[in-house]
Formats: C-alpha cells, sequence, structure tokens
C-alpha cells in the first residue's frame, strides 16, 4: 500500500500499481509552486520506464516513491499506459519543467539547490540561470563523483548533508536520474 501524505492529490491512474497524481505539465507547474509557496515540504517524482523497472526489485527506490506526494508521467510509454484509466493524463517530463519551475522560484522568491553534473557544469548553468531569471536565489549546488551511487555510505553524507543545511523555508532540488530519487528521500521540513 502506498502512503498518500495530506498534500498530496488522489491518484488519476495507477501504472503498475503506482500512482500518477499529477495529469500534465500545467497541473504539476501549479500544484509543485503551489506546495512551495506555502511552504510544505514535498518529494516530487517523474515516473519513467527506467525507475518503473527499478520499482520491482529496488527497496531504496520503493521507498523514495512510496513518499512521493507528487508522481507524473514521465514518457510516453508511461503516459499511454496511465491513460488507461484516465484519459486527461499527459506526458511530462521532469525536464519539461525545470525552467518554468526555476522562474517560479524566481517569480515567488524560492530559492533552488542545483545537484548533479559537474562543478564547471553546475557554474555555468548557475550564472545562466540567474541571468535568465532575475531575483533567482541558487541557494547551492552539488556534483557528486562520476559513477556515484545513490546506494553508497558516500551518497548518505554526500546528498544529505549540504541540501539539509539550508537554512530557508524551502527549496527546489533540482537533480538529474538515477540520483534524483537520492534527494527526494531529505527531510520534507527542509525542502
Amino acid at each position: 500500500m502506498h502512503r498518500r501524505s495530506p498534500i498530496a492529490p488522489p491518484a488519476l491512474a495507477r501504472v503498475d500499481g503506482w500512482p500518477i497524481n499529477l495529469a500534465n505539465r500545467a497541473d504539476a507547474l501549479r500544484s509543485l509552486t503551489n506546495a512551495a509557496v506555502k511552504g510544505e515540504g514535498f518529494s516530487f517524482c517523474p515516473l519513467n520506464l527506467d525507475l518503473l523497472v527499478k520499482l520491482r526489485t529496488d527497496n531504496q527506490f520503493i521507498g523514495a516513491m512510496r513518499k512521493a506526494d507528487f508522481v507524473i508521467a514521465d514518457g510516453w510509454p508511461i503516459a499511454m499506459m496511465a491513460r488507461r484509466n484516465n484519459s486527461t493524463v499527459e506526458r511530462t517530463t521532469g525536464a519539461d519543467l525545470v525552467f518554468p519551475l526555476v522562474e517560479a522560484a524566481a517569480r515567488h522568491s524560492l530559492p533552488i539547490y542545483l545537484f548533479g553534473t559537474s562543478p564547471d557544469v553546475l557554474k555555468s548553468v548557475s550564472r545562466t540561470l540567474a541571468e535568465k531569471y532575475p531575483g533567482l536565489h541558487i541557494a547551492g549546488f552539488e556534483s557528486p563523483q562520476l559513477g556515484f551511487d545513490p546506494k553508497s555510505a558516500i551518497a548518505k553524507t554526500s546528498t544529505n548533508a549540504p541540501v539539509c543545511d539550508i537554512s530557508v523555508p524551502s527549496a527546489i532540488v533540482v537533480a538529474n536520474q538515477p540520483t534524483a530519487t537520492k534527494p527526494s528521500q531529505l527531510r520534507r521540513s527542509t525542502l
């Protein structure tokens, strides 16, 4: 059974037993922004085929997915399966939401935290985003080493310490797969 948090909308459809509760990009942007503006910590998961396979055997991914407040159909196969239950579900990738969420963060004075890729790329991305979205507050960023294993001992200190130490009411964490699930397990009171 999947735990439903107080802020999670009801499931619109299920794919392999996992709920999809955001129908499309507009629904996701509205729900994620509203939760962040209200200071409600949340976990967001773009459900795709790669994750669906991991959810059959990997307890860490299963645990993170069970805690997800918001789930979108990330990819055509997932969207097509979800549409069997609910025709309003559309393909919405996590990548489709990055720039709109960054724009919303700047507009509502919400800090963001970048996670993934290399330090040089993150520095460049930080500069580009700050130029494109005036008022954007980038609370920090972290780049794990190449070959980063989200199950490793280093992952516990690498991904938890910097993000959980942000002394701001809320932050949007932008991460890349497969490391995206690990930050979603952070304390909801911080994010």
